[in-house]
């Protein structure tokens, strides 16, 4: 089983329709950077166009430009992308979402075309490099067990308890 403290959800940045899925079954390698979805986003249009008025306004109202170019930071719109924006005066339809961390992913919680909220999870990402193993054991075989930590196993292992199989 998964270690649930090593679990992570990636989610959307705003609200929107999921256009493409790059990472889209279980079990898929995940890096951090990595593009994950394309998403349209009215809001994101939106202010993109609210982006290209307040630049032609920025001498004159500061304020205004660079508020516009936080509400594009604050859903995660890097500097170079709104700078991009704001140079060729032209507005995009489709935005990246990117991964944050690395990982597999273990459930995909949205499909293309999925109409997602801002915060919405669209995967879940699991770090495998620690992970729970769970049995069963029969009441008279509880005496055998200990407790073992960072026990490291391979696929072909067997549990070996008190030097006897199970």
């Amino acid at each position: 089983a998964t270690n649930e403290e090593n679990n992570s959800v990636q989610a959307s940045y705003f609200d929107g329709r999921i256009e493409q899925l790059n990472v889209n079954y279980k079990g898929q390698k995940v890096n951090n950077g990595q593009l994950l979805a394309t998403i349209y986003s009215p809001n994101l249009v939106a202010a993109q166009q609210e982006l290209i008025t307040a630049a032609s306004l920025k001498e004159s109202q500061p304020a205004l430009y660079q508020a516009v170019r936080n509400k594009l930071k604050k859903w995660k719109l890097s500097d170079t992308q709104i700078d991009a924006i704001e140079s060729s005066g032209k507005v995009r339809d489709n935005f990246p979402v990117y991964a944050t961390i690395n990982g597999t992913v273990s459930e995909v919680m949205a499909r293309e075309g999925d109409y997602i909220k801002q915060g919405q999870p669209i995967l879940k990402v699991s770090n495998l490099n620690s992970v729970w193993a769970d049995f069963d054991a029969y009441e008279n075989q509880i005496s055998n067990l200990k407790e073992v930590y960072n026990q490291k196993l391979s696929k072909t292992d067997w549990i070996i308890i008190r030097d006897q199989e199970l």
